[in-house]
């Protein structure tokens, strides 16, 4: 199991302080936090995780790079990817 590190989206309906006080992510610049995507589907904002050596990779570079590894041999060989609903 991996820790993910989602991306948040800055929309000016979004709250300066709920995600930073619900979750802890930090919000130095003040700007209205909207949403936070997780999981690989968009790149420009795919999830990161932490890999075993330091290295912080996206979660959808994670995964084209070793699917058996990541998703398990079943799931790679049905989808292809993390299969979730959105």
């Amino acid at each position: 199991m991996q820790k993910l590190i989602n991306s948040v989206q800055n929309y000016a309906w979004g709250s300066k302080t709920a995600l930073t006080e619900l979750y802890g992510i930090a919000n130095p610049q003040q700007q209205p936090m909207a949403e936070l995507w997780m999981g690989p589907r968009i790149p420009k904002s795919s999830s990161r995780i932490t890999t075993a050596n330091g290295e912080t990779v996206s979660l959808r570079d994670a995964i084209e790079k070793n699917k058996t590894a990541m998703l398990g041999e079943a799931v790679a060989n049905r989808f292809g990817e993390l299969p979730f609903l959105v």
